[in-house]
């Protein structure tokens, strides 16, 4: 069977794609992301530009807290770019933790072998 895609049909796609993806609470303008690479795989931080903001930051904390419970899970779907670097990585070859810092939080990926942290340092190079 053959369906055909009306204007309709699409913004119906395009509101289930949005509202399935999870948005970040920050952005360029209120905070800093940063991705870096390491020895054992790298780290993810975001820290929000005021950190007076505590709302942002408290924002900030359950986004990256949320994302380091999928990930741990092995679910890296999302928006990232590179994100299918890792997709075959099962879980427990990489060690995931959740960390606050000063205005935002962190998220250290430590990869079991070599194969693990390249797949980290891959998925980190497309995000940079």
């Amino acid at each position: 069977m053959r369906h055909r895609m009306t204007a309709a049909n699409i913004l119906y796609l395009f509101t289930l794609a949005v509202v399935a993806a999870p948005t970040a609470p920050f952005n360029s303008h209120n905070a800093t992301q940063a991705f870096q690479m390491n020895q054992t795989g790298g780290i993810q931080q975001v820290v929000a530009k005021d950190p007076n903001d505590k709302q942002l930051v408290a924002a900030i904390r359950a986004y990256l807290e949320a994302e380091a419970q999928r990930f741990g899970n092995g679910d890296y779907s999302g928006h990232f770019k590179g994100v299918r670097k890792l997709k075959a990585i099962k879980p427990g070859q990489i060690a995931i933790t959740y960390r606050n810092v000063p205005a935002g939080a962190a998220i250290d990926y430590v990869g079991a072998d070599a194969a693990a942290v390249d797949a980290i340092h891959k998925w980190l190079d497309a995000e940079i």
